[in-house]
């Protein structure tokens, strides 16, 4: 899962994700919940929070079975669990 934002022509991400080892995928492991809080970016006088930044939500996949799940809890929150 990837949350992008543009802030004053800066990105910002908060990620969960697999990782490659000599090229190939490692198993992903079961982490649980993970949930981010108080997700908020500022540059300047501008503030981003999760409900007014454009949202990439890539839910990790192996062999066409879902792993993961995202929701965004409130403008500020947001969690990822693995299924």
């Amino acid at each position: 899962m990837v949350t992008m934002v543009d802030i004053s022509g800066q990105n910002v991400e908060w990620i969960v994700e697999d990782f490659d080892k000599n090229g190939s995928l490692v198993v992903l492991c079961d982490f649980g919940t993970i949930t981010f809080t108080d997700t908020s970016a500022s540059a300047g006088s501008s503030t981003v929070i999760l409900t007014n930044g454009d949202i990439v939500d890539i839910d990790i996949t192996q062999d066409n079975e879902g792993l993961t799940a995202t929701t965004i809890d409130s403008s500020t929150s947001m969690t990822v669990t693995y299924q």
